[in-house]
C-alpha cells in the first residue's frame, strides 16, 4: 500500500484579496480570481495515519465546516491494486442527508489520485457533509483517515455512523469572493475587523456591489480608518450616483481626505465635477489644488481644459507642475476624442519659453501631431533650429507619429538645405518611416553625397522591399569606398528575398569582373554573402571561384566550402586539397623544447619591423601554453638589421606570470646575444627585449622559458600554408557532417599513394579527425614513413588520440627508433597522452610510471612532472619524489608532490602523501611553495593528533 503526499494546511485567508498598495493607488482593479488554494480539513498528518477501503463498507463519508463560501471538494483517493477503481462524489448539506447539494462519478482512479467535485454554484459559509460510494471494479479502493487529537462533530462517517476520533484526507477550494450580498460586504466593511478582513469587503464591493451600498459608502468617507476603502468600492462601481456621492463629499471634507475624493472624481473621468474641481485648482490649498489639476486632465473635456487655462493663469510659477501635468493629460485626452484645434491650442499654451524643457517637448510633439499634415512647417522648423530637444521631439514625431506620403515628401525635400549632420539624421528617420515615397532620396542619397549620410542612406534600405533595393546596394558591393560595400554587404546578408540571391549568385559568376582590385573586393563580398546566407545553391560557382588562380578567392571560396559543402563536394574538395599549393619546408619556424616544427610559427616582432620579412600563414590563430614545455622557441631570418624584438605573451587565468626571453645565434643556442625575465605579464601583453646591439642581417634564435607564476601563459602560433590549410579545414567540416564518415575516410586513404608529404600530413590530420580503427592504422603505419615530416606528424597525431590505444605503440617507439629525434618525439606524444582526461586515470599513471625510466632531459622529466600533478592517486608520489634529488627538477617534482597531495588531502589517503610533502618542503628553494607545503603538512597532521 502506498501512501500519499502529506498536505500541508492552507491558511483560509488566502482569497486573492488586494494589496493595501493597490487600494493605496486609488484605482480601480479588476476583481482577481482566488488563487486555487487548497484549505485542507485534514490534521497533519502523522504515524496514525491508515487506509479505510470503501471495500468494506457501503458508503464513507466527512462532515466539515467552512468559515467561507466554497466552489470546490477535493478527496485524495488511495487504490491497493493495479487495476483502477471508480466512485461516486457527493455532496450533502448534512450527514442526514436530507438536501443533495453536488453529486459526479469517477471512473479509472488511479493510485492516490485527488477526485474534484466541482460544484454548481458557490455555498456560503457553514456545515457540510460529502460521501464517497458506489465503488466500481475489482481494486480496493477507499480513503485515508487521520486520528484527532480530540473528539470533533467534523468527522468520519461509515455507512452513516460517525467515528468522532478521525477526519479523512481532503480539502474545499474557497471562493473568491467570500460575502454573498451587499450588507454583508458593507457590514464587514464598516467593522472594527482586521484590515485584511476591510480589504476583501472593499474589493468585493468593487466588484459586485450595486447601489444599494452607496449610501453606507459615503457615511464612511468622513472616516479617517475607511475613506480610502470606500473609495476604492465607488470608483469602479458603474452607477452614476457613486460619482453623485462623491461630488456631494467636496464640500465636507477637507485635508487628505479631500484630496482622495478629489484623485478618485479623476479616476472616474467625471464631467459633472469639472465646475468644483476647476474652483479647488485655483484654491490655496496647495496639496488639494495639485490634486484638481490632475484630475481635470483626466477628465479631458473642453470644460476641463478651460478650467486649466485659467488654473494656470493663477497658480504661481513654482507650484505649476501638477497644473502642467493635467494640461497634458486633458490635451492628449482631446486630441484622442477628434478635438484637433482645441488640443492644439492647449499644446501651444504650454510651449512657451519660459516652461520647463520636458513640458515644452511634450507640447511641441503634442503640437505638430495634434495640426497632422498642417504641423508640418512646425516640425522642419525644428529640424533648421537649434534646440537638441526641439530636434529629437521633431525626429521622433516624423519617424512615428506623423504617417503619410506628404509628410515624407517634405522631410526629403528639406534634406538639402540641412547641413550634413542634420542630413544624417533625417535620412535616418526617412529610412525608419519605411515609406515607399521616401526611397528616390534615399537611393540618392545612397550613391552619392557626405560619407557619413551615405553610409546611414545605405544601411536604411533594409527598411525598404528588397526588390526596390537589391540592385543599388550589390553594385554598392564594388565601390572603391571599403566603408560603403562594406554597409551594402552588411544589409545584403539579411534582405529577404530570392532576387537577392539571384543578384549576388550573377556577381559572383561574373568571373571576367576581376580585372581590377575594387571588382576582386566585390567577388570576395560575393563569396562572403553566399556563406552568410546559406546559399547552397551556389555551391558549384563557390567551387569555381575555389579553382581560380588569385589565391584570395581561392581562399575565400574555401571558407565559405567549409560551411556549406556536403558530401557530395567531397571528391572535388580532395582535389583541391591534392592541389593546392605545397609550402616549401620552412626552417624559420617554431621549436618545442628543442623540437623543430616546420608547419607553424610563433607570432613576434623585430625593431624595426621592416627588417622581418611578411610570410604566409591561414590567418587561424592558436595558443601554445608554455606550461606543456620548459622552452618555446622560433628561428627567423631578418633582411637588415635589428635592434629589438617584442613577443606577444597571451594567459589564460586571473593571475600574472613571469617568464625570460632570450636571443640565441641559432637553434643550437650556441651563442647568447640578449637576454631579459620579465614578472607579472598582463594577458596578450608584449614583451620587448632590446638588444645591447644593433644585431646585422641574417638567421637568429629566439625563446622564451623560465616560467613564474601558476598562470597558463604561451605564445600564439601561425598555421603556415594558406590555401591547403584551408582547403583542409574544407574537408574536415564536410566529412563531419557526412552521415557516413567511412566512405569519406575511404577517399582519403585513396589519395595517400601517391601523395606528396605536405599532402600525406594532412590527409592523417583529416583522418585523425574522424577517428576509426582504419584512421588508428594509417597514422601507426605512417609512423614508419620514409619522411621524417611524416613521421613527426603521426607520432603527434597519436599522441593526440582520444584513447590510450597507442600507448604501447609509441612506447614501442620511443625504445626502437633508429632516430634519436623520433625516438624524443614518440617519447613526448607518449607522454602526453597522461594528460588527456579522457584517458582514465590508472592508464594514466602506467603511462607516466613507463616514461620515468625513459626520460633523460630535463625538458622530458619536467612534462612527465606536470602530466603526474594533473593525478589524484597517491601511487603517483613516488615517482614524482624520485625527481626531487635532481637540482634541475626538483622544483617541477615539489609542485607536483604538492598538487597530488591537495587532492588528496579530503580523503583516505591522505596519509600516504605525509612523506612525498615533508620532502618538497625541505626541497624546493621556492619560500612561497615551501609555506603551501607545510601549511598542507600541518592539515593533514591535526586529525592523526
Amino acid at each position: 500500500m502506498k501512501k500519499p503526499t502529506d498536505y500541508v494546511l492552507a491558511p483560509c485567508e488566502s482569497r486573492g484579496g488586494c494589496s493595501m498598495a493597490a487600494i493605496g493607488s486609488m484605482r480601480p482593479i479588476r476583481p482577481v480570481p482566488a488563487a486555487a488554494v487548497l484549505t485542507l480539513l485534514a490534521v497533519a498528518a502523522s504515524a496514525d495515519r491508515g487506509p479505510v477501503p470503501l471495500n468494506d463498507y457501503q458508503r464513507l463519508g466527512q462532515r466539515f465546516t467552512m468559515a467561507q463560501a466554497f466552489t470546490m471538494v477535493s478527496v485524495t483517493v488511495p487504490s491497493w491494486s493495479d487495476n483502477e477503481g471508480g466512485l461516486t462524489l457527493t455532496l450533502w448539506d448534512s450527514p442526514e442527508r436530507k438536501t443533495k447539494l453536488a453529486q459526479q462519478a469517477f471512473t479509472g482512479i488511479v493510485d492516490n489520485a485527488q477526485v474534484t467535485l466541482r460544484l454548481p454554484k458557490a455555498l456560503p459559509a457553514g456545515a457540510y457533509y460529502w460521501e464517497i460510494s458506489d465503488r466500481t471494479g475489482e481494486t480496493r479502493i477507499g480513503l485515508y483517515a487521520d486520528a484527532l487529537a480530540a473528539e470533533s462533530d467534523d468527522c468520519v462517517y461509515l455507512d452513516g455512523t460517525p467515528d468522532r476520533t478521525r477526519r479523512f484526507v481532503c480539502g474545499m477550494t474557497p471562493t473568491a469572493f467570500p460575502y454573498t450580498d451587499t450588507q454583508q460586504m458593507v457590514a464587514a466593511l464598516g467593522s472594527d475587523a482586521p484590515e485584511a478582513v476591510r480589504i476583501e469587503a472593499a474589493r468585493q464591493l468593487a466588484a459586485m456591489g450595486g447601489p444599494e451600498a452607496i449610501p453606507a459608502l459615503a457615511t464612511l468617507l468622513a472616516d479617517e480608518q475607511r475613506s480610502h476603502l470606500a473609495r476604492f468600492a465607488l470608483e469602479a462601481m458603474p452607477d452614476p450616483a457613486a460619482s453623485a456621492t462623491l461630488r456631494d463629499a467636496l464640500p465636507k471634507l477637507g485635508g487628505e481626505l479631500l484630496v482622495g475624493v478629489v484623485n478618485s472624481l479623476g479616476e472616474r473621468r467625471d464631467p459633472e465635477a469639472v465646475g468644483a474641481l476647476g474652483i479647488l485648482a485655483q484654491g490655496a490649498e496647495q496639496q488639494v489644488a495639485a490634486a484638481a489639476a490632475v484630475a481635470l486632465g483626466k477628465i479631458g473635456t473642453l470644460a476641463a481644459a478651460d478650467a486649466l487655462d485659467k488654473a494656470l493663469a493663477k497658480t504661481p510659477a513654482d507650484a505649476r507642475s501638477p497644473v502642467y501635468e493635467g494640461a497634458l493629460d486633458c490635451a492628449q485626452r482631446l486630441l484622442a476624442q477628434g478635438e484637433r484645434e482645441w488640443a492644439a491650442a492647449l499644446y501651444d499654451r504650454l510651449r512657451g519659453p519660459e516652461l520647463p524643457a520636458a513640458v515644452r517637448a511634450a507640447a511641441l510633439r503634442g503640437a505638430i501631431v495634434a495640426r497632422q499634415a498642417g504641423g508640418l512647417p512646425l516640425l522642419l522648423e525644428q529640424l533648421r533650429g537649434e534646440d537638441p530637444e526641439a530636434l529629437s521631439v521633431a525626429l521622433w514625431v516624423a519617424q512615428h507619429q506623423l504617417p503619410g506620403a506628404d509628410a515624407t515628401q517634405a522631410l526629403a525635400g528639406e534634406l538639402p538645405k540641412l547641413p550634413a549632420e542634420r542630413q544624417l539624421l533625417v535620412t535616418r528617420a526617412l529610412c525608419n518611416r519605411g515609406d515607399a515615397a521616401a526611397l528616390p532620396a534615399v537611393l540618392a542619397l545612397a550613391g552619392k553625397g557626405e560619407k557619413s549620410v551615405r553610409l546611414a542612406a545605405l544601411s536604411g534600405l533594409a527598411q525598404f522591399p528588397a526588390d526596390s533595393v537589391t540592385a543599388t546596394l550589390v553594385e554598392t558591393l564594388a565601390d572603391p569606398d571599403g566603408e560603403a560595400a562594406n554597409a551594402a554587404q552588411t544589409v545584403l546578408e539579411n534582405l529577404p528575398g530570392k532576387n537577392v540571391d539571384a543578384a549576388v549568385t550573377a556577381l559572383l559568376g561574373n568571373a571576367d569582373g576581376q580585372r581590377s582590385e575594387v571588382q576582386k573586393a566585390a567577388r570576395l563580398r560575393a563569396l562572403e554573402l553566399v556563406g552568410a546566407r546559406l546559399m547552397t545553391g551556389a555551391v558549384p560557382l563557390v567551387l569555381e571561384a575555389a579553382r581560380n588562380g588569385d589565391p584570395e578567392i581561392s581562399l575565400g571560396a574555401l571558407k565559405v566550402l567549409e560551411n556549406l559543402a556536403g558530401p557530395a563536394e567531397v571528391p572535388a574538395l580532395l582535389e583541391l586539397l591534392a592541389g593546392a599549393a605545397t609550402p616549401e619546408a620552412a626552417d624559420d619556424c617554431s621549436y618545442f623544447d628543442g623540437v623543430q616544427d616546420r608547419r607553424r610559427r610563433f607570432s613576434f616582432n623585430t625593431s624595426p619591423p621592416s627588417a622581418l620579412p611578411p610570410f604566409s600563414h591561414t590567418g587561424k590563430t592558436e595558443a601554445t601554453p608554455l606550461n606543456d614545455y620548459t622552452r618555446l622557441g622560433q628561428r627567423f631570418t631578418v633582411t637588415q638589421a635589428f635592434d629589438a624584438l617584442s613577443v606577444t605573451l597571451p594567459s589564460w587565468s586571473d593571475a600574472e606570470g613571469g617568464l625570460t626571453l632570450t636571443l640565441w645565434d641559432s637553434p643550437q643556442r650556441t651563442k647568447q646575444l640578449a637576454r631579459q625575465s620579465f614578472a607579472d605579464v598582463p594577458d596578450n601583453e608584449w614583451v620587448k627585449l632590446q638588444l645591447p646591439e644593433a644585431q646585422p642581417a641574417g638567421a637568429y634564435y629566439w625563446e622564451i622559458s623560465d616560467r613564474t607564476g601558476q598562470t597558463r601563459i604561451g605564445l600564439w602560433t601561425n598555421t603556415l600554408g594558406v590555401e591547403r590549410e584551408a582547403a583542409e579545414a574544407a574537408v574536415s567540416a564536410t566529412c563531419a557532417r557526412a552521415a557516413d564518415p567511412e566512405g569519406c575516410a575511404e577517399k582519403l586513404l585513396g589519395l595517400l599513394p601517391q601523395a606528396a608529404p605536405a599532402l600525406k600530413q594532412a590527409v592523417l590530420r583529416l583522418l585523425h579527425g574522424l577517428g576509426g580503427t582504419r584512421a588508428f592504422d594509417t597514422l601507426l603505419a605512417a609512423t614508419r614513413d620514409d619522411n621524417g615530416d611524416v613521421r613527426a606528424t603521426a607520432v603527434r597525431l597519436l599522441g593526440e588520440w582520444k584513447t590510450a590505444d597507442a600507448a604501447p605503440d609509441l612506447l614501442q617507439l620511443a625504445k626502437t627508433s633508429a632516430d634519436p629525434a623520433d625516438r624524443l618525439l614518440c617519447l613526448r606524444s607518449y607522454l602526453r597522452l597522461a594528460g588527456n582526461k579522457d584517458v582514465p586515470a590508472d592508464q594514466r599513471l602506467f603511462i607516466c610510471r613507463k616514461a620515468a625510466a625513459l626520460v633523460q632531459r630535463d625538458e622530458e622529466k619536467k612534462l612527465l612532472l606536470g602530466m603526474l600533478g594533473g593525478l589524484e592517486s597517491p601511487a603517483a608520489l613516488p615517482v614524482a619524489t624520485q625527481f626531487l634529488d635532481d637540482a634541475a627538477t626538483k622544483e617541477e617534482a615539489a609542485i607536483a608532490i604538492l598538487s597530488v597531495a591537495e587532492k588528496l588531502a579530503p580523503g583516505p589517503d591522505a596519509a600516504q602523501a605525509l612523506a612525498p610533502l615533508q620532502k618538497a618542503a625541505t626541497s624546493t628553494a621556492n619560500p612561497d611553495l615551501a609555506k603551501r607545503a607545510e601549511a598542507l603538512l600541518a592539515k593533514l597532521k591535526a586529525p592523526a593528533q
